[in-house]
C-alpha cells in the first residue's frame, strides 16, 4: 500500500540547482509494471516526440500533432492513437514547451511532477510526453512476510484516516482556513506584511471564504479519490462542466488567496486551465501576483504591461496575465523566469519584493511566521518548501504534528501506543514542551535533522510520505519496518542501520553535489519577511542571529562544517570517500574546515 511513487531528479531551470519533484498517481506503477525502474533522459530531439514504453518494445514517436496541446487532450490523443484506453501518459502542455519555469510534467488530474521548471526541460528536450503499458507482474522475494507488514499497514491505516478524514470533507476545510492565512501573511497584499484592518473590505471576504468552502462542498463535491492501492485517499472529486475535477490537497485554494478574488468556481476554472496548460499552482499562481505587486508600486507600468491595468480583486486581469505568461507575450515573457531572474530583468527595485527560497517561490509564506522553527526547511537540499503539488515536502512538520496534542498525556500516550516514530532517544524532545518559536532549538533542530533522512528514504523507496508521519499518525511506523518492507520485497537484507546509512549516503550526496555547483551556508536562510513579520501571538518574531544560531547545530548534527559542507569523516562514513576528494579538488572543501564545537548525538 503506497507504494506507487515516482521521483524526476533534475537541474532546475528555476534554481540552477538539483531538485527532486515526486508524483504519485497512476504513471509510476504502471511504468515499474512495464519492468523498469529508472529512465535517463539525455540530449534534445530537433522535433516534437513522445516515448513509448510498451514492456519490452521501446520507440520514439513523431508529437508534431501533440505540440501545442494541453495535457488532457495530448493524453486522449495518445491513447486513441495507440487504441488503448489504458495507457498512462506523463506529458507537458503549451507551458512547458516554452520554457516556462513554473512548468511541470502532468500524468493526470493531481498528480504531477512539479516545480522548479521540470515540465521546462522537457520542453526544451522537444519531449511531449511518455506513454506507458505494462503487463509484467512485480515479483517479491517474501510474499508471506510482505502480506504480514501490508496488513499491519492497513490496520494502522484506519487511525490515520480517522485524524484526516473524520468525514469526507474535514482536511479541505483545514487546508482552506490554513491556506487563506497567506491573503495576509503573504507577500502581496496593501498593507505589506501586517494584518488586514478588521473593518477593511478585504478582511469582509477573507471571513466569508468558510462559508463560501461549505456552500462548495454542500453542492459539488461527489467522492473521494486515491493513488494506485492506497487506502488513504488524498484527493476530492468535484463536479466540473458536465464531468468530474479532482482537486490535491491546496490546490484550488492559492488562486483566491494570490489573486484576491474570492469566487471557488472560478478558482476552479484556474485549477483546470494550470493543469491543462502543465504547470505548478503554487510558483505560478503567484507569478501573476508578483506582477500586479510591482504594478502597484509603480515598478511596473502600463509602458510594461501593454497598457493593461493590474490589480487584485479582478478575475479577468488576473486570467488574462495567466495567458500572457503561458504564451511569455510581453511581460509575460519576463515573468516566465520566475521571481529571482524576473526581478533582475525587471530591475527599479522589483528584487526587494521577491520572496523565494533559493530562487525557488515558496509554496506557503505563513507557515514559517506561524511556527519559526519551520524556517529551517529552507536548508533541504531535494527541494526547500516545496514538494507539495508535485508532490510532498520534507517539512519539519511531525514536531508540529505532535506537540499539537494538548496535554503531556497525550503524548505519552501517542508513544505508548507505537505511533512515535523515531529512536527512543528523542522521545524527550517531544515530552519537554519544547516552543516551536524555536527558542528551544535542539529538539526542532534533532526532529528536523532525522525527518530529512526518512522523507528522502521514502522519496527513494517510492512511498507516499503519509506512511511516515506526513500528518499525526503514520502507518509505516518506523524505520525498523520500512528496512523489513525492503527486505521482504527484493530480498536484500537491510535492516533499520543499513536503511540509515542509506539514507545518510544520499543527504550527503546530494548536499555535496549543490555544493559543487556553488550553494553555501548564504543561501540556507529565508528571505528577510521572516525576519520582518510578527506572527501572532504568543509566538515571537525569527530573527536572523536566532536563525544562524539553529542553522549551525543542524549543520552539526548533520556533520557539515560551518559552510554547509559534509566533512571527510561524515562522506568516509557512508561510503562517499571520493565524493570528499572531488570537493578538495575543487577547493570547496578542507581538511581544516570543521564543525562549529558543539557535540552531536547523531
Amino acid at each position: 500500500p503506497y507504494a506507487n511513487r515516482c521521483v524526476m531528479t533534475f537541474i532546475s531551470p528555476a534554481t540552477d540547482a538539483y531538485f527532486e519533484s515526486a508524483m504519485g498517481g497512476f504513471w509510476p506503477a504502471e511504468l515499474k509494471h512495464a519492468g523498469y525502474d529508472n529512465i535517463i533522459i539525455s540530449g534534445k530531439s530537433p522535433t516534437p516526440v513522445y516515448l513509448w514504453i510498451n514492456d519490452d518494445q521501446v520507440e520514439l514517436r513523431d508529437a508534431n500533432h501533440l505540440w501545442g496541446k494541453g495535457t488532457i487532450d495530448t493524453r486522449e490523443i495518445i491513447r486513441q492513437e495507440l487504441q488503448n484506453d489504458k495507457v498512462q501518459s506523463a506529458c507537458i502542455g503549451p507551458a512547458g514547451e516554452n520554457l516556462v519555469h513554473a512548468a511541470a510534467v502532468q500524468a493526470s488530474h493531481g498528480s504531477s511532477f512539479s516545480r522548479a521548471g521540470s515540465g521546462a526541460l522537457w520542453g526544451d528536450k522537444k519531449l511531449k510526453a511518455i506513454a506507458v503499458y505494462g503487463t509484467n507482474d512485480v515479483k517479491v522475494a517474501n510474499p508471506d512476510r510482505l502480506l504480514e507488514l501490508t496488513n499491519t499497514m492497513l490496520v494502522r491505516a484506519e487511525k490515520q484516516m480517522e485524524t484526516r478524514v473524520n468525514g469526507p470533507n474535514s482536511a479541505l476545510r483545514g487546508l482552506n482556513r490554513w491556506e487563506t492565512r497567506d491573503v495576509w501573511y503573504g507577500n502581496f497584499n496593501e498593507q505589506d506584511y501586517g494584518q488586514l484592518p478588521p473593518d477593511s473590505e478585504l478582511k469582509k471576504q477573507v471571513d466569508k471564504i468558510e462559508e463560501k468552502m461549505e456552500d462548495l462542498l454542500a453542492t459539488r463535491y461527489v467522492r473521494q479519490m486515491a493513488c494506485h492501492n492506497c487506502v488513504s485517499p488524498c484527493r476530492a472529486a468535484f463536479e466540473y462542466k458536465g464531468g468530474l475535477t479532482f482537486l490535491k490537497c491546496s490546490c484550488m485554494f492559492v488562486f483566491p488567496v494570490h489573486s484576491k478574488c474570492f469566487d471557488y468556481d472560478w478558482a476552479l476554472d484556474c485549477y483546470n486551465f494550470v493543469e491543462d496548460m502543465g504547470l505548478d499552482i503554487f510558483s505560478f499562481s503567484r507569478y501573476v501576483a508578483f506582477a500586479i505587486d510591482l504594478y502597484q508600486r509603480g515598478i511596473l507600468t502600463k509602458k510594461d504591461t501593454d497598457g493593461m491595468h493590474l490589480e487584485f480583486g479582478n478575475p479577468e486581469v488576473y486570467w488574462k496575465m495567466m495567458e500572457k505568461i503561458v504564451r511569455r507575450e510581453g511581460i509575460g515573457d519576463v515573468l516566465a523566469n520566475g521571481f529571482v531572474k524576473a526581478a533582475k530583468q525587471i530591475g527599479r527595485g522589483a528584487d526587494e519584493r521577491v520572496v523565494a527560497f533559493k530562487g525557488l517561490e515558496p509554496r506557503l509564506t505563513a507557515t514559517m511566521v506561524y511556527f519559526p522553527i519551520f524556517a529551517l526547511t529552507v536548508v533541504d537540499d531535494r527541494g526547500w518548501n516545496a514538494r507539495v503539488s508535485g508532490e510532498t515536502q520534507a517539512w519539519s512538520r511531525r514536531p508540529w504534528s505532535t506537540n499539537t496534542f494538548a496535554t503531556k498525556e497525550e503524548r505519552e500516550t501517542f508513544i505508548k501506543e507505537g505511533w512515535f516514530q523515531f529512536p527512543k532517544e528523542y522521545e524527550k524532545y517531544i515530552l519537554a514542551d519544547f516552543s516551536l518559536d524555536g527558542a528551544d532549538y535542539e529538539p526542532g533542530c534533532q526532529l528536523h535533522a532525522y525527518d530529512v533522512e526518512t522523507f528522502n528514504l521514502t522519496d527513494s523507496l517510492g512511498l507516499c510520505n503519509f506512511t511516515n508521519g506526513f500528518g499525526r499518525y503514520s502507518t509505516v511506523g518506523n524505520r525498523a519496518r520500512m528496512a523489513e518492507l525492503v527486505s521482504s520485497a527484493t530480498g536484500i537484507d537491510f535492516d533499520e542501520a543499513e536503511l540509515t546509512k542509506s539514507a545518510k549516503r544520499q543527504t550527503n550526496l546530494v548536499r555535496a553535489y549543490n555544493r559543487r555547483l556553488g550553494l553555501t551556508e548564504k543561501d540556507d536562510i529565508p528571505p528577510k519577511i521572516y525576519f520582518e513579520q510578527d506572527p501572532a501571538p504568543p509566538h515571537q518574531r525569527l530573527t536572523r542571529e536566532v536563525f544562524k544560531t539553529w542553522r549551525d547545530r543542524y549543520y552539526e548534527i548533520m556533520g557539515w562544517d560551518k559552510e554547509g559542507t559534509p566533512t571527510k569523516e561524515t562522506l568516509e562514513k557512508v561510503g562517499l570517500g571520493y565524493v570528499w576528494e572531488e570537493l578538495k579538488k575543487r577547493g570547496i572543501a578542507t581538511e581544516d574546515k570543521v564543525l562549529t564545537g558543539l557535540s552531536s548525538e547523531r
